[in-house]
């Protein structure tokens, strides 16, 4: 529903440079304008571009994946759907930051006290009903933590322990491996949901960077990236 590149384009130039990488971001469509399938048709489409004739393009050896929050949700989507449709996905590692995985509220989304920006199961519960109202919640596509996850790239998740959707990424992370796949769950002690994105410093933000910093770098070196 929020966010564009415009919006990321300060902190997706300094990971570009920061990793010596190309960076595409997808200005994919948003709710409750253009509802599901819209967003996840678009980003599926940029990452099939992006790993068959972007290679070529770019010139680029590797491909990683990366999306925050909703877009973690669509980035695990967009590969299942790569996969399923063409038998593999082109895709070297996926960096995955507090993910909305599950749709159907995970405990800590229920729970969590003392919401940071007002982000609560009231609120959660509005925004997908703004994305998918006339959809099932346990359809895979919306709750890719339901999905058939096997044959998928070495993952990050990683997801602050004050994040009401820490319990998305650490039953994703369990899913990801139990299916035969590289996973790397790294928590940030006290880290809110988008702790990286607000205008302010602080350690968990930090951390949230090194950590993602770190596991591209490891895909780009050839590393397995997972633990």
């Amino acid at each position: 529903m929020t966010g564009s590149p415009d919006w990321e384009d300060e902190r997706l130039t300094a990971l570009a440079d920061g990793c010596g990488v190309v960076v595409a971001s997808v200005a994919y469509r948003l709710a409750p304008e253009d509802p599901y399938p819209a967003a996840l048709d678009d980003v599926t489409d940029a990452l099939a571009w992006a790993t068959l004739k972007g290679r070529g393009e770019y010139r680029v050896q590797r491909v990683l994946v990366a999306g925050e929050s909703a877009g973690a949700n669509l980035a695990v989507a967009a590969m299942v759907r790569l996969r399923d449709r063409l038998g593999s996905v082109a895709v070297d590692g996926a960096a995955l930051a507090y993910g909305f995985f599950d749709l159907r509220l995970t405990r800590s989304a229920r729970r969590m006290p003392r919401p940071f920006l007002g982000l609560d199961a009231a609120t959660l519960t509005w925004f997908r009903a703004q994305y998918a109202a006339a959809e099932a919640v346990s359809n895979p596509e919306l709750s890719p933590v339901l999905a058939d996850l096997s044959r998928l790239p070495p993952a990050l998740m990683v997801v602050g322990t004050a994040d009401p959707l820490r319990d998305d990424s650490v039953l994703l992370a369990g899913r990801w491996r139990a299916a035969g796949n590289a996973a790397r769950l790294h928590l940030v002690p006290g880290g809110a949901h988008g702790c990286d994105l607000l205008p302010f410093d602080s350690p968990a933000a930090r951390e949230l960077v090194r950590a993602r910093s770190r596991f591209i770098d490891e895909i780009l070196c050839g590393g397995p990236g997972g633990s």
